[in-house]
């Protein structure tokens, strides 16, 4: 979800909160602009325009989540980040048609995050973050939103999710 621009030439932001549904791109076109890009399972994910015309994220959704839904549950996958356009590098334009979105993918992140936290990886991977690990009836682990008020969690399959989904839900 992001509060940022609908459009590039755009001074005004949205009154709601905005989002869209955006496609992973290949590892050869990700890398045209960001040669060290490795996969949608490395420190980056990547979206292509070129899969969903006209849509994108944009200037003021930056740390806005990605996520992708598995068995009917959003589980956070990245961090909206930065973007190009590979026709123009240098401009500033969102949903252009030769454009490429990154994502930070906060799972390749996890040992970090706990190590400068202090907190255990097991607080964002499973339970609401106030210490429960509650599990739904399929015997997966019962994901809570961040609009209920409790810590937004990472699922331990966001990884496997994304790779099996194939597109981002940049809320």
């Amino acid at each position: 979800m992001g509060w940022g621009k609908t459009a590039s030439d755009s001074d005004t932001l949205p009154t709601t909160l905005m989002s869209v549904e955006v496609e992973v791109g290949s590892q050869s076109k990700c890398q045209e602009a960001l040669p060290t890009y490795k996969s949608a399972n490395g420190p980056e994910i990547c979206s292509d325009n070129s899969l969903t015309p006209g849509k994108d994220s944009c200037q003021g959704d930056s740390g806005s989540p990605a996520v992708v839904t598995d068995s009917g549950e959003a589980k956070l996958v990245g961090l909206t980040s930065s973007g190009v356009d590979l026709s123009n590098p240098g401009a500033v334009d969102c949903a252009t048609k030769n454009g490429l979105a990154f994502y930070t993918h906060v799972a390749y992140y996890l040992d970090f995050i706990e190590q400068v936290s202090g907190q255990s990886k097991d607080t964002f991977t499973s339970g609401s973050g106030r210490g429960d690990s509650s599990s739904n009836e399929d015997g997966g682990e019962d994901n809570t939103s961040a609009a209920s008020g409790m810590s937004p969690r990472l699922a331990a399959a966001a990884a496997a999710a994304l790779a099996a989904a194939g597109s981002l839900l940049v809320l």
